[in-house]
């Protein structure tokens, strides 16, 4: 009967870039091979970016998936389907595809204070590749969002942070990115959060009185 006398493969792929699955079966001929994804048949008259190619070898046939330009979706199982008219065998093949992650959702203002902004954040689509941390850029809001910006790195197991040392009645425009092997996702939408006013530290200081009349002082 038709068999496979590999294991199953696992590939992996930047998301954008191509990638080729085989399968190398053995068996008398004539034999077949099909593809299929998720239970899915493929052929390239199903999926305009897969190519099949599939030639004869010395104990059986070789067929060769190509997937150009991959997609997010693409990732998951991948199954070969050998058939002869003594059996059939079946080879999995698992891909993923990687990808910077998608903005963190849902920036939400917890708490302001005059000097600080307590912020939190929804941890986003990693990208098929682990969040390893996030970065919050911030700026007053007259200012635009280029050059080197003040910003706090925080780790992945974390989805808050707080931004200190802030000036009292200030306007700021808080935007959060995170970050895997890949590289980093484009910015979160903005927040806006206003510090509190504070009051003053001490009384006024060399105050000075001067009379400038029997009922006037200057």
């Amino acid at each position: 009967p038709a068999r496979f006398n590999e294991p199953r493969h696992n590939y992996t792929v930047m998301k954008g870039q191509s990638i080729t699955m085989e399968c190398q079966a053995v068996g008398d001929k004539p034999l077949s091979i099909s593809w299929s994804f998720q239970g899915a048949p493929i052929s390239s008259h199903s999926n305009d970016r897969a190519d099949i190619v599939s030639q004869l070898t010395p104990r059986g046939k070789l067929s060769q998936l190509t997937l150009n330009p991959t997609t997010r979706d693409d990732s998951g199982a991948y199954t070969c389907n050998a058939k002869n008219k003594f059996g059939s065998a079946v080879l999995l093949n698992y891909l993923i595809v990687h990808e910077p992650p998608e903005p963190p959702g849902k920036i939400e203002v917890v708490n302001v204070t005059s000097r600080g902004i307590f912020i939190t954040w929804v941890r986003p689509f990693d990208g098929n590749s682990d969040i390893v941390g996030y970065t919050v850029q911030y700026k007053n809001s007259t200012e635009i969002w280029q050059g080197v910006l003040p910003n706090i790195s925080i780790t992945a197991s974390q989805q808050q942070a707080f931004l200190p040392n802030l000036l009292p009645s200030f306007t700021y425009h808080i935007r959060v990115l995170a970050n895997n092997s890949v590289g980093y996702s484009d910015p979160s939408e903005i927040v806006e959060a206003k510090t509190e006013e504070e009051a003053p530290t001490g009384p006024p200081d060399r105050v000075t009185v001067q009379a400038i009349g029997s009922q006037a002082l200057k």
